[in-house]
């Protein structure tokens, strides 16, 4: 037999129960006083262009992509998360969508007035798939142990000897994703449509 104690401020307390007889008693008072469980927070939101499943399903249909099936799920939320922080770098085309997001996308076209009046456009309300995938590239060469730090440090050195074998550079090529800081040729397609023209002027009439 159970015995419960029922406070003034809807507080319970089993003092003492057996067998089934306690879990039906429990069960009753879950369902007339609902208790927040205390199950470990589990979400599937991560600070990131896209979510932990779109990235799996992803690289599901893509070859090359052993290191991300193998890779644990702590170490893929932070290579997305480290990747949208690059991507969030470039300079894009229009403006946030609103301006409290603190991510670069959805974006909303330049505002262009025409007579005091701003004609740009409605602002996006989602963020393009492209984008999604250029995340997903960046981050799947961050678990195959692409560290910024050592690409930078690397494009620096005019060259390397080692034993008695001399290896030269040419930096005065160096593609333009590596300049972005963006480790992924194929990142870098999906995000160049969505780039700012650096010769590009916006005229705005304040």
């Amino acid at each position: 037999m159970a015995i419960i104690d029922i406070s003034v401020d809807n507080t319970l307390t089993l003092v003492q129960a057996q067998g089934n007889q306690a879990n039906l008693n429990l069960a009753c008072l879950n369902n007339l006083f609902p208790m927040q469980s205390c199950m470990p927070y589990n979400s599937e939101y991560l600070d990131a262009y896209g979510t932990l499943s779109e990235a799996n399903n992803y690289f599901d249909n893509r070859l090359r992509s052993t290191a991300w099936k193998r890779a644990r799920n702590v170490d893929k939320k932070s290579a997305m998360h480290e990747a949208t922080e690059m991507i969030d770098r470039l300079n894009f085309v229009g403006i946030k969508a609103e301006t409290s997001q603190v991510h670069q996308f959805p974006r909303g076209p330049s505002p262009v007035l025409v007579c005091g009046v701003n004609t740009a456009g409605d602002p996006d309300d989602e963020i393009p798939e492209d984008i999604k995938k250029a995340c997903f590239e960046i981050a799947i060469k961050l678990i195959q142990g692409y560290d910024p730090d050592r690409e930078a440090d690397i494009l620096a050195t005019a060259s390397q000897t080692y034993s008695n074998v001399r290896t030269g550079y040419d930096r005065s090529f160096i593609p333009d994703y590596m300049r972005a800081g963006i480790p992924s040729f194929r990142a870098w397609t999906y995000l160049k449509p969505y780039l700012r023209d650096p010769e590009e002027i916006d005229l705005v009439r304040v």
